[in-house]
C-alpha cells in the first residue's frame, strides 16, 4: 500500500470513529455538502492557526521567528482535512493523485506559455477553460 492510500483510509477510518455513521450520511447528498462545508471550515481554520506560525504582519516589525513544529502540525492538520474532504466528495486517493499530476501539467503548460506574463489565456476561444480537460 502506498502512503497517499494509507492516508486516505486512516482519514477515513478516524473520521468514522469521530463521527459514528458518517459514511452513511455521505451516501446522500445533502450529507456530502455538509461535511465538504465542515471540512472546508475547519480547514479555513487550520489555515489561519499555520499564520501564527510565521511573522505574517507585514505592517509590524517583530523579532518573531518561525515555529517550524507548530507549522508542521498545522500543515498535517489541512492535509487530514483535504483527504476528508475528498472523502466526502466521493474521491478516492487514485482520483486525487490522478488530478493532480494532470494538473500539474497543466500547471506546467501555463508556465512555459506565458502565464506569468499574462500572455497565456486560460479560456479559448469558444469560452471553454483549459482546466476542463482534467
Amino acid at each position: 500500500m502506498d502512503n497517499i492510500q494509507k492516508i486516505f483510509e486512516s482519514q477515513k477510518e478516524l473520521n468514522e470513529k469521530l463521527v459514528p455513521g458518517l459514511s452513511k450520511e455521505l451516501e446522500t447528498p445533502e450529507g456530502r455538502l455538509k461535511w465538504i462545508m465542515n471540512y472546508h471550515r475547519a480547514m479555513e481554520q487550520e489555515s489561519a492557526e499555520l499564520l501564527d506560525s510565521v511573522d505574517w504582519k507585514w505592517w509590524k516589525h517583530s523579532n518573531k521567528k518561525i515555529d517550524y513544529q507548530n507549522l508542521k502540525v498545522e500543515i498535517a492538520d489541512i492535509l487530514f482535512f483535504t483527504v476528508s474532504i475528498a472523502i466526502a466528495a466521493g474521491f478516492n486517493h487514485k482520483d486525487i493523485v490522478d488530478t493532480y499530476f494532470k494538473k500539474l501539467k497543466l500547471n506546467h503548460e501555463r508556465a512555459d506559455n506565458g502565464y506569468k506574463t499574462g500572455e497565456y489565456q486560460k479560456v479559448d476561444l469558444d469560452g471553454n477553460e483549459d482546466n476542463r480537460s482534467i
